[in-house]
């Protein structure tokens, strides 16, 4: 008799562990359901953002263009020429109140005095505007940019040359490649596969969408 009040209790230990492991099971799987139809939601919000904002960047960027703007940036005259390494940067606005809201222009060769090399630097400048309001929208942005076929980027926020400038090498990442004609022909606005970061930050995926002069690829 014993026995069997003994074999009973476990039993009964057995079934309340089991019904209090279920319900736990229960409540975290509802949980995780939650968070991530949550994160689904926000993420979803994000690309959608995303999407408006540099789409509207590329038609500003082309709308540039077409209209011929010859005024500079407020910006460009402070643009640095370093002869020793045939460089260019923007490192003049560091500590200034302009580093808050601008990216620092880095390129190679020297600084255009006219032409359309010279209005796309200007274009690239008055982006900033632009890319400090998406920056302070979607808070897991790392960095907002220009990249040029002309050998330069511009880089929201601000960060000194000495730890990132434009190498040649960038206009062969996917952030380029996948938005350029011979990959891009439609001029669609394109997200890459993940890869890490020329800057630092680690594992990232870029947005990317093509400008264009007319029908050249700048």
């Amino acid at each position: 008799m014993r026995y069997f009040k003994k074999t009973i209790v476990a039993i009964l230990a057995v079934v309340v562990v089991t019904i209090t492991f279920y319900n736990q099971y229960s409540s975290l799987k509802k949980d995780i359901k939650s968070t991530a139809e949550a994160k689904e939601a926000l993420i979803s919000r994000y690309i959608d953002l995303s999407k408006g904002f540099i789409d509207m960047m590329a038609i500003y960027s082309s709308d540039y263009f077409r209209h011929s703007i010859s005024k500079d940036a407020d910006l460009y005259s402070l643009l640095t020429y370093n002869s020793e390494f045939n460089t260019y940067n923007l490192d003049a606005i560091a500590g200034t109140g302009a580093q808050k809201n601008a990216g620092n222009l880095t390129g190679m060769g020297t600084i255009p005095d006219s032409g359309v090399y010279r209005d796309e630097m200007n274009m690239a400048l008055e982006l900033n505007r632009h890319f400090a309001s998406i920056y302070n929208k979607i808070p897991d942005i790392a960095w907002v940019y220009y990249t040029s076929r002309n050998n330069f980027i511009n880089i929201y926020p601000w960060v000194s040359s000495n730890e990132f400038s434009f190498k040649e090498d960038l206009k062969a990442e996917k952030f380029f490649t996948y938005a350029a004609p011979e990959n891009n022909p439609l001029r669609d606005s394109v997200w890459t596969p993940v890869y890490v970061d020329h800057a630092g930050k680690g594992l990232m995926v870029t947005l990317s969408s093509p400008v264009y002069n007319g029908d050249v690829f700048m």
